[in-house]
């Protein structure tokens, strides 16, 4: 019985390391500029959907980006639609979407406003994924 539950737990722990450590891996090519955009989509797929940043609210701003990386690459690759919502989504969640009154310079951001800002400031201005920003965020 001992020995049963002595080869579960280590097992458990070999997975949740093997998932982290490949997330990390997905999650850092899907961040870097390096990657094709077709590339680039599958890794931020892949990192999105087996990140543990997802249910760590310390890791939250970690998982915005990969998110918002997501979305811009969905966009680069012809898919308008689900590029719009995965970003749109992001950030409904944050407040961001529409003008309701909230002067972000007026106030100090908080983490995930700070990537999702830094984030925008690098994108081309005639990029369609700029484009979604403004129109959202208006």
């Amino acid at each position: 019985m001992k020995r049963t539950v002595l080869i579960s737990l280590i097992i458990g722990f070999f997975l949740i390391w093997i998932v982290g450590f490949g997330s990390s891996i997905f999650a850092s090519k899907c961040l870097s500029d390096n990657a094709s955009p077709r590339s680039k989509l599958t890794s931020c797929n892949i990192a999105s959907a087996t990140t543990l940043s997802r249910f760590v609210s310390s890791d939250e701003a970690e998982f915005v980006a990969i998110e918002l990386e997501r979305g811009i690459s969905l966009i680069e690759n012809q898919r308008m639609k689900d590029g719009t919502y995965a970003i749109k989504k992001i950030l409904e969640k944050y407040g961001l979407v529409g003008g309701d009154g909230r002067n972000a310079e007026a106030r100090s951001l908080n983490p995930v406003e700070v990537v999702i800002f830094r984030r925008v400031k690098l994108l081309d201005p005639s990029s369609d994924a700029f484009s979604v920003f403004a129109h959202e965020m208006r």
